[in-house]
């Protein structure tokens, strides 16, 4: 699990990442952070009450979820999806 600024340069918008996928992102909204977590294709938000505990709330969220990350990345890696951009000189 690893947390990236969203965009950059912009201080109010981070993403938490298990494997190569954004499961989780975090958003100040009008002096709110709202957390939007992502499985199986659908979103959930949730309104947190400061950014420590929304991560907090993200992260045991990704824990409690991790086989299905897992799985989910391992499909991707059988399926040869990375494969296409090594093939173009990619790292």
């Amino acid at each position: 699990m690893r947390w990236h600024l969203t965009v950059q340069n912009v201080p109010n918008m981070h993403s938490l990442y298990v494997h190569a996928g954004e499961v989780a992102r975090m958003q100040l909204v009008d002096g709110r952070w709202i957390a939007t977590l992502r499985l199986n294709g659908q979103e959930k938000t949730r309104e947190c009450s400061s950014l420590e505990a929304s991560m907090a709330g993200c992260e045991a969220w990704a824990r409690r979820h991790l086989p299905h990350f897992a799985a989910a990345h391992e499909r991707i890696m059988e399926e040869g999806v990375f494969r296409a951009f090594r093939s173009k000189g990619r790292p």
